[in-house]
């Protein structure tokens, strides 16, 4: 869930995924949602999309993260495959969580 800012009031969610190995942070995926006919927005690495981890600890099963995203966005017929920026969005997000581990 996201809070509303503005630019972006009618979008409720974000979905953020990326790699990172070593100190190389790559794969950047971002989706972000609105309410009813509201259409999604997209950005990735290869339309210049960031994450920039500040700190990242680990205690028991979880993982705590805090970082910065930035991205120019714009909306696609085909789920983020191809991204149209012909008007792009700029998005700059500080994100905080904590993941619990995985069970498969």
């Amino acid at each position: 869930m996201t809070n509303p800012c503005e630019g972006f009031e009618d979008r409720r969610w974000i979905a953020l995924s990326f790699e990172q190995t070593g100190e190389s942070i790559g794969s950047v995926e971002i989706d972000l949602s609105g309410l009813n006919d509201v259409p999604k927005l997209y950005g990735k690495t290869d339309t210049g999309a960031t994450v920039d981890l500040l700190s990242a600890s680990e205690e028991g099963d979880f993982l705590t993260l805090s970082g910065e995203v930035s991205a120019q966005i714009g909306p696609s017929e085909d789920r983020g495959g191809t991204i149209d920026l012909s008007a792009p969005q700029a998005l700059d997000v500080s994100l905080s969580g904590v993941i619990g581990r995985l069970s498969f």
